[in-house]
């Protein structure tokens, strides 16, 4: 959660940074076309036409005060996106890890005492991880499938999971985690 808070940050100080050069940029380019415009302005004043060229410079003027109102109404809605993303992230206090293979995903959740399948349900929707269950009914659920390995009677080999370290019993529509739970999927041989 500490990493997705610091990419959030990242981002915005990069924006930030961007649209600040850009604007630093925009300043000297527009205080080049200022003196420019000026120059033209002396060269016209020596032919008895400033009032024509006056006008042009104050409509280049207001042109750039528009465009960095505009820039100014964009930042501000990364900032208030930012904002949003950070309420959102304050909102979901708990989290725990599934481990799956070589992969760790680190899921958040708004309330205590979920099921196990509630929370892989939750990380099959942002993720590419894929599973399939057996109900074997007041046993619950039982997971026989991720991301393509199937269990196989034959050789005895079954998707196994380990909350905290120890080997679970209960299927996945009983199980109930709490924060900072690690749950660890294995493919092993197992006795049930």
């Amino acid at each position: 959660m500490q990493k997705i808070k610091w990419q959030y940050h990242l981002i915005f100080l990069t924006v930030l940074i961007t649209i600040s050069v850009f604007l630093f940029y925009q300043q000297e380019k527009d205080n080049k076309n200022i003196k420019q415009e000026i120059n033209k302005i002396e060269i016209i004043n020596n032919e008895e036409e400033p009032k024509i060229e006056e006008t042009k410079i104050e409509k280049f003027q207001e042109n750039k005060i528009l465009e960095k109102e505009i820039i100014t109404k964009k930042l501000e809605e990364i900032v208030t996106t930012t904002d949003i993303q950070k309420t959102e992230e304050q909102s979901i206090p708990f989290s725990a890890t599934i481990k799956i293979a070589d992969n760790n995903y680190q899921i958040n959740f708004a309330k205590e005492n979920i099921t196990l399948e509630e929370l892989m349900n939750k990380l099959q929707k942002e993720s590419n991880f894929i599973y399939h269950t057996i109900d074997y009914g007041s046993m619950g659920k039982f997971v026989d499938e991720i991301n393509g390995i199937k269990n196989d009677n034959k050789q005895g080999k079954y998707w196994v999971y380990y909350l905290n370290g120890v080997s679970a019993k209960a299927g996945i529509s009983i199980q109930k985690i709490n924060s900072q739970d690690n749950i660890e999927w294995k493919y092993e041989n197992s006795t049930f």
